[in-house]
């Protein structure tokens, strides 16, 4: 066996945050930017040049978004888009459920562009659509929360919402699909196949370029109802259509508190889906 010395690069010490929580991102350009997401004063962003020194420091605030409820906000992604940084922020003003995607300037950390993807009414749940979300606990039912995946070949990414409120399973879930540019190529909403599943549970997705969106539920009917039993469903959303097709695989396990990274792996042509899964037991949670 070889094995190659890494080659380790420091920049200037900085101080470390005592509060808050932080995210690196590298860009193509050998910049990268440290976000430190503070607990009420917004967002600092230090960028650092190739050679590892500060070329930029400074606090990202908005009258779109709330910097001062950074506390309870959530980054929902994080990516390098069209060689500019691109962070999709989540915030509940009101108790409803909003995205935003802040575009920052690659060099000095600027915001370029801001604006609202979309949100869910927090009376009637009804989505009010330009954009998404997916689920958390919330008077028995799942709330609502927000995924998005980018893909990695591509500057092509998909956003989805979980309607945790919504009576119908064919309203719960919608995806959009957009290109490097931030325009709209498909949306579609994900629906029960052939109505067999009362309940839907989002486990992952995973962008094919601007040709397909993956997505993996778990379909299951409760125990009062005679319907389908529980399955894993692979579906595809094609570049401009509005409506998914779908694949019923053979797993009847429980998959309702699941994790999972799901990837399309360009070399074979075939979608990585690795779950983590917990299921209750005597002696408590396992996995």
């Amino acid at each position: 066996y070889s094995y190659a010395q890494p080659h380790v690069e420091y920049s200037q010490a900085f101080e470390e945050p005592g509060d808050g929580w932080n995210k690196i991102l590298q860009l193509k350009n050998g910049n990268t930017f440290y976000f430190h997401f503070t607990k009420k004063n917004g967002i600092d962003v230090t960028v650092f040049d190739k050679s590892r020194n500060v070329i930029s420091n400074k606090t990202l605030t908005s009258e779109l978004w709330d910097p001062t409820a950074m506390k309870s906000s959530s980054v929902e992604g994080l990516y390098e888009i069209s060689g500019q940084p691109v962070l999709f922020l989540h915030q509940s003003p009101d108790h409803t459920p909003t995205l935003y995607r802040i575009v920052l300037d690659p060099m000095t950390g600027d915001i370029v562009k801001e604006n609202r993807i979309g949100h869910i009414e927090k009376e009637k749940a009804k989505v009010v659509f330009s954009g998404l979300g997916i689920g958390v606990r919330y008077g028995g039912r799942e709330s609502s929360d927000f995924h998005v995946e980018k893909d990695p070949y591509s500057d092509c990414y998909a956003v989805a919402y979980f309607n945790g409120m919504a009576e119908d399973a064919s309203d719960k879930i919608k995806v959009l699909h957009y290109d490097g540019q931030h325009k709209k190529i498909s949306a579609a909403y994900y629906g029960s196949p052939n109505d067999a599943f009362k309940y839907l549970h989002y486990i992952g997705m995973t962008v094919e370029g601007d040709k397909y969106v993956h997505v993996c539920t778990y379909g299951f009917n409760s125990k009062k109802e005679n319907g389908t039993a529980s399955r894993l469903l692979v579906s595809k959303l094609s570049k401009g259509d509005y409506v998914f097709t779908h694949k019923i695989l053979d797993f009847s396990e429980d998959f309702r508190d699941t994790r999972a990274v799901m990837k399309y792996n360009q070399g074979t042509g075939m979608i990585q889906l690795l779950t983590l899964t917990y299921e209750k037991s005597k002696h408590g949670s396992s996995y």
